[in-house]
């Protein structure tokens, strides 16, 4: 018998009514009230070419927030998030900070990859005075913003702690000769800074520079690479993102084997599946890079547990890309809520008093005693870096 078209619409409502009530049921107190919803806002890449790190964050803020939300959220307040894709655009990021502005709701911000896009976004964080949570971006000057009081927040890499770790790696290896490869970005330039400082205190020589650009291919640096030999070069830093990275690999894999410096790299290469992206090249150079953490860490088990319970099937640590985001952005978000709890009304404001509260958080990545400090908005520092490399299955795994 053909349903009528009313009884088509009584169906239509009645699975209307079913799907908002089954999409709020973690709004709900035990009561049965209806509980407030305050949300976080993920400000990243979530279609470009790093948008794997994007997704990556965003795991582990819905990882994070499932966990608060199922211990009953943060003094009778449940969490949410909002997704804002500023597809590695700043400008498409200033738009982003602004909508989010809006949002009363919306209490802060977590960051993602992109240094260029966390610069141009400074002004509109502070004027509007929302706390941003970095996840990823690594520039310095990030932080070190100029502005007072400071609303940027990061658990992630400093580049001012990142190129004395490189230094002191390429001491530890014996090179005496090294030569950057640096996108010409603000991330590129803050890398830069720092790297020269630290070299000239360890006595390495920076024998020269070359910068490149967003979207520059094979041949681009198979021409910056013909000097490399001539300058006895021990070894590379290298500062770029997986679309260049991957370009720079393929370049220094085509040389003779007895002309290719092995290769410290920051770890931008590793905002996707870097080796999907780059193949059979990848093991025909030495290339490490700059971490906090990965799935291979000891203790990391009961949360790749959560992680593959959630968004697997896991067949490998390979099923889980760009693991620092995952791990910066859950730790941020356990600390978020943390801060939460401490204010009366749940305002931006409050929140910003309360991030610098937090005696102490028992985190993925580290135990942290007061990670954010009045003067000091930075959860690590360089005793958290270590470097890693790719296994032959393609899963980043710490260097011995």
């Amino acid at each position: 018998m053909q349903m009528t078209w009313s009884g088509k619409c009584a169906v239509f409502v009645f699975t209307l009514i079913l799907s908002l009530i089954l999409i709020n049921r973690a709004a709900f107190s035990e009561g049965g009230v209806l509980a407030p919803v305050k949300y976080i806002a993920l400000d990243a890449d979530m279609s470009g070419n790093t948008k794997e790190a994007g997704r990556a964050i965003q795991r582990g803020i819905e990882l994070a927030l499932k966990e608060i939300n199922e211990a009953g959220g943060v003094n009778g307040v449940t969490l949410g998030l909002k997704i804002f894709d500023h597809r590695a655009n700043p400008a498409r990021g200033v738009y982003n900070i602004e909508k989010i502005a809006t949002d009363d709701d919306i209490l802060a911000i977590v960051g993602g990859v992109h240094t260029p896009v966390a610069l141009e976004e400074l002004a509109n964080i502070h004027k509007f005075k929302i706390p941003y949570l970095g996840a990823w971006a690594a520039g310095t000057t990030v932080v070190d913003n100029g502005y007072d009081p400071n609303y940027v927040f990061r658990l992630s890499i400093r580049d001012e702690y990142a190129a004395p770790f490189f230094i002191q790696e390429a001491q530890k290896r014996g090179y005496k000769n090294i030569v950057l490869f640096l996108e010409k970005t603000g991330w590129g330039r803050s890398n830069y800074k720092a790297i020269i400082k630290e070299a000239s205190k360890a006595g390495i020589s920076i024998n020269f520079t070359q910068w490149f650009f967003w979207g520059d291919g094979e041949a681009d640096f198979t021409f910056r690479m013909k000097d490399l030999e001539r300058y006895n070069t021990d070894a590379i830093i290298l500062v770029a993102n997986a679309t260049e990275g991957a370009a720079f690999v393929h370049a220094l894999a085509k040389l003779p084997k007895d002309q290719r410096p092995p290769v410290i790299s920051h770890w931008g290469i590793t905002a996707t599946d870097f080796p999907h992206f780059v193949g059979e090249a990848i093991h025909e150079i030495d290339l490490s890079f700059v971490q906090t953490w990965s799935f291979d860490h000891e203790g990391a088990g009961v949360f790749k547990k959560k992680y593959c319970a959630e968004f697997g099937p896991c067949q490998s640590t390979r099923d889980m890309p760009a693991p620092v985001g995952t791990a910066h952005s859950y730790d941020l978000t356990h600390l978020f809520a943390k801060a939460l709890k401490n204010t009366k009304n749940q305002t931006r404001e409050e929140l910003w008093d309360a991030l610098h509260e937090i005696k102490y958080h028992d985190g993925l990545i580290k135990s942290y005693e007061f990670p954010f400090k009045k003067n000091d908005h930075e959860a690590l520092d360089i005793t958290d870096l270590g470097l890693y490399r790719y296994n032959r299955q393609g899963e980043i795994v710490r260097e011995d």
